[in-house]
């Protein structure tokens, strides 16, 4: 299974680098607009995923927030950030962004060492703000084109180059190696991740979906604001007005 995964690490690492443009208008401008050429698709999956969200995800968040209290949402928040922090460390030196590269390895040292393997946050103390990298984000800056606007069932709004690099960022992180324990951990923490996700956006997404005559569309440029706005890293930056505001769960809050 796992020189499976491997072998299709690779083969997606390599497709994707083939796709790569380097006349395109580039994510990194921060443009909005993407091409949707599967829109009919992605309007029926974006359907199917609202029924998923309402009957599934939208209670299972209301007694996500009512068991657990502020404080155990936080170390929740905190570990989620934390075991990500291997896949944002290799992303960062493969981008060789050195503000990148100093947040994410500072932050890995000091909540090892100071914040009990990631329960606490020390390192936000020291400016080392929660931040996360994937490998859809370093296909951009290496100049790979976005390959259209997809939604996948469960997982929802991405483009086909976010959805490549998820596979890469799978066969990056440690946690794909632990054997059987992984079958366990790893939908753990997808499914804490999206509780997390749901709990912090809920209102947000009430707002736009009762104020957007199209809700699909609006959920579409607002998921690509964001992802341009990951890309040029611009919660590490100063100016963060224009950053869309979809709370991920490892931002500070």
């Amino acid at each position: 299974m796992k020189n499976i995964l491997k072998k299709f690490t690779i083969f997606s690492l390599m497709l994707l680098c083939a796709c790569g443009n380097s006349t395109q208008q580039s994510t990194l401008e921060g443009n909005a607009f993407v091409a949707d050429p599967f829109e009919p698709w992605n309007r029926y999956v974006f359907s199917f995923n609202e029924i998923v969200d309402v009957y599934g995800l939208e209670p299972a968040s209301d007694v996500y927030q009512t068991l657990l209290p502020t404080v155990f949402r936080r170390v929740v928040k905190n570990e989620l950030d934390y075991v990500a922090l291997p896949v944002t460390m290799i992303n960062s030196l493969l981008q060789g962004n050195k503000t990148l590269i100093l947040n994410s390895f500072g932050r890995f040292f000091i909540n090892t060492t100071f914040g009990g393997l990631g329960l606490l946050d020390p390192a936000s103390d020291f400016g080392l703000k929660p931040h996360h990298e994937d490998f859809g984000q370093t296909l951009a800056v290496w100049g790979v084109n976005d390959g259209g606007y997809y939604v996948a069932p469960f997982l929802g709004p991405l483009t086909l180059r976010d959805l490549g690099g998820k596979f890469v960022d799978t066969g990056m992180s440690p946690l794909t190696y632990l054997g059987d324990e992984a079958l366990i951990i790893q939908p753990s923490i997808t499914t804490l991740g999206s509780l997390e996700f749901k709990s912090a956006n809920e209102k947000i997404l009430e707002g736009i979906k009762s104020s957007s005559p199209d809700y699909y569309a609006a959920i579409r440029s607002f998921y690509i604001q964001k992802r341009n706005n990951d890309i040029i890293n611009s919660d590490l930056q100063q100016d963060d007005k224009q950053k869309p505001q979809f709370i991920d769960f490892n931002d500070e809050q």
